[in-house]
């Protein structure tokens, strides 16, 4: 039996699959955000800005209750872990909106003298400059790829093909990305092709 059309085309859009959500974990999801809109009001966090270390705290907090025998939050009387997804579920949120104070690598150092307290965030800019560092050979492997594949489709992309210095480059690239990388990506494509075919 073939797959119905309209299912192919939304795998083919990437549309995203709510119908993989195992609904009894959203009862608990939902009762426990109810909990927190009637303590602070619903979607605070949209408007008043939260920090990271806030629910890092109790995430943490949630998740040794569970891991240490614990079944029902003696707050709430819900799930450990539902709090657990709530905790997730307010900073993606917060975090969408702009409103998330990204301290989860801020330090503090006291002057036991003045009193005085120097605050610090290890993310700074000279890390995010090492972190592009990383990315900057994948993003030229990646660029390099689909000009290959815009050439070989013949597509009206404008791309121009490889010289033999980028080819040159390509082999580098690919020689630095890690082992079993590339194989995942096909495996992957391969089966987003057999959606695409109806397979």
């Amino acid at each position: 039996m073939s797959d119905n059309p309209k299912m192919v085309q939304a795998q083919k859009e990437g549309k995203t699959p709510f119908h993989t959500i195992p609904l009894t974990s959203l009862y608990a999801l939902a009762r426990v955000m109810a909990t927190g809109a009637f303590k602070y009001g619903r979607f605070n966090f949209l408007i008043d800005a939260i920090r990271a270390s806030t629910y890092i705290g109790a995430i943490m907090r949630h998740t040794f209750e569970w891991a240490t025998g614990g079944d029902r939050d003696k707050e709430s009387g819900e799930h450990p872990l539902a709090h657990v997804m709530a905790c997730c579920a307010v900073v993606i949120a917060a975090e969408d909106r702009g409103m998330l104070i990204d301290d989860r690598l801020e330090c503090e150092s006291k002057d036991p003298d003045t009193g005085e307290v120097r605050v610090e965030n290890l993310i700074t800019d000279e890390l995010d400059a090492k972190i592009e560092d990383v990315m900057a050979p994948f993003r030229r492997y990646a660029e390099l790829s689909r000009r290959i594949v815009a050439a070989h489709l013949s597509m009206p992309t404008g791309a121009e093909p490889l010289t033999g210095d980028e080819w040159e480059e390509l082999e580098g690239l690919y020689l630095m990305l890690p082992p079993g990388l590339l194989s995942r990506h096909a495996d992957n494509q391969r089966s987003a092709d057999d959606v695409g075919n109806g397979d």
